[in-house]
């Protein structure tokens, strides 16, 4: 009669394997990020609509652009960790430009953009 131990062990050895492949993997996809994102007015605190606004990494030169809607709302989301220059031009307008915005793990940082009228 043939021992059904070799059997369960080779089973458990399989299971043991495939559950570390499952959860090392799953590790390996998670990313971490955080998201910049506010509102873009005028001197007078009036939204402005279609303006671009670019988020450009300091050190990694990595640059994602995204458009402020209606109420002048803009976010940039799923951003490496790290610090940022954020930029907001619109034709006809001054370009605005804040450096040294942190992006953290997990964390929404809010800047209020103002753009002026081009002279």
């Amino acid at each position: 009669m043939q021992s059904t131990r070799p059997r369960a062990r080779l089973l458990a050895v399989l299971l043991a394997t495939t559950c570390a492949f499952l959860i090392g993997g799953a590790g390996l996809a998670q990313t971490i990020t955080g998201t910049v994102q506010g509102f873009i007015s005028d001197v007078e605190g009036d939204a402005i609509p279609g303006a671009t606004v670019t988020a450009t990494n300091q050190d990694t030169g990595i640059a994602r652009a995204v458009i402020s809607d209606a109420n002048g709302f803009y976010s940039a989301k799923a951003l490496q960790v790290g610090t940022y220059t954020v930029t907001a031009e619109l034709s006809g307008m001054q370009t605005t430009q804040q450096t040294d915005v942190s992006v953290l793990v997990g964390r929404q940082q809010e800047h209020l953009l103002r753009l002026r009228p081009r002279r």
